[in-house]
């Protein structure tokens, strides 16, 4: 049977949230769930102009953990602060929402990016050097190797790949060093670099061979780390599935933002 948290098992929230809500637009059912399948009662009710970040807010409250540890998803989508309650998909007219709590970045890289099938590999490098220090189960090797030589194309010699000193060179400059970009033992191209996509960063590549191995990665700078996700999606359209999984790994950098990270 599932288990439910009860208000009074909590002490009350501030009393700011109940008042300030009444204007935000009609109330909305909300059936929150922790992943381990606990139910949380809200004891205040929720409505349409109440932003995703007041939510998770409330709950971080109730629950007595810092904000920054708690994330949520609806569906597979894990949504962003900025998102209001009443934009996000009902069923039976009733809002569900998974909550996570961790302060593990491993395991939130795992649940949040890679078991709901957004991507099948994430981690986190430090702006600093590049350096992947944060990832998903068995991740590391799939998003980062440690440095080897290459035949280059152009001049038919080898050269040293440093892929962690080109991940930062590339996020930093906008475009890749002489060696092009390298990760995980793979040459990708840039479809697209945004310096100015407030407040982030955003790097999005494609494999030189993509049309044979649909290997992908959305790359994101909060400009302390940054958040690497690859994708494996052969045979699909690259650009029917690229608006999802930005805005998945953008709303893990809000996660990182608010940590300091």
């Amino acid at each position: 049977p599932i288990q439910r948290l009860s208000a009074a098992q909590f002490s009350p929230p501030l009393r700011v949230w109940g008042h300030a809500m009444t204007d935000a637009g009609a109330e909305i059912k909300m059936a929150i769930t922790l992943v381990s399948g606990v139910e949380v009662n809200l004891p205040y009710p929720s409505f349409e102009g109440e932003k995703v970040q007041q939510l998770r807010l409330r709950l971080a409250e109730q629950l007595k953990v810092p904000s920054g540890q708690v994330a949520l998803l609806c569906g597979v989508d894990l949504l962003r602060d900025t998102q209001t309650l009443g934009s996000l998909p009902r069923n039976s007219d009733v809002c569900e929402v998974t909550m996570m709590v961790s302060k593990k970045w491993d395991e939130k890289l795992q649940e949040l990016l890679v078991n709901p099938g957004c991507f099948t590999s994430a981690g986190i490098a430090s702006q600093a050097d590049g350096l992947v220090f944060a990832c998903s189960e068995g991740g590391e090797a799939r998003l980062q190797m440690p440095e080897y030589m290459q035949v280059s194309e152009e001049k038919s010699e080898e050269m040293p790949i440093k892929e962690a000193e080109i991940l930062k060179f590339t996020i930093e400059k906008g475009h890749a060093p002489e060696t092009g970009l390298w990760l995980a033992g793979r040459k990708f191209r840039i479809l697209r670099i945004d310096l100015d996509d407030e407040p982030y960063t955003t790097l999005v590549a494609v494999s030189t061979k993509w049309r044979r191995d649909g290997l992908g990665v959305v790359a994101i700078s909060t400009g302390a780390n940054i958040l690497l996700c690859r994708f494996d999606e052969p045979g699909e359209n690259l650009y029917s599935i690229l608006g999802c999984m930005r805005k998945n790994a953008a709303a893990f950098a809000d996660l990182m933002k608010n940590e300091g990270m």
